[in-house]
């Protein structure tokens, strides 16, 4: 992950994550600040998490929600911070 700090640091853009192993580790390095899905109504049945299990709890915020006419629903949250962060 120092290659991804890396990227970050270098940069004031808005960066994309995508995979769940690399999402869940990019959360463990305090890397992300917010989350923004998209989620379609349907059980599968299984299949890989959205994230992996982290070894700490992540508070995080809603910040914005949108439900679109097929169903599809967008969340964005904000990584929550306590007033020492």
């Amino acid at each position: 992950m120092a290659e991804e700090a890396a990227v970050l640091d270098a940069t004031d853009e808005d960066l994309s994550i995508g995979g769940a192993g690399l999402a869940a580790a990019a959360f463990e390095l305090g890397l992300v600040d917010e989350l923004r899905m998209f989620r379609y109504p349907v059980v599968v049945g299984g299949g890989t998490p959205f994230l992996p299990p982290v070894t700490e709890d992540i508070p995080l915020d809603l910040i914005d929600t949108r439900t679109f006419g097929s169903r599809v629903i967008y969340e964005r949250y904000r990584r929550a911070r306590d007033d020492s962060d």
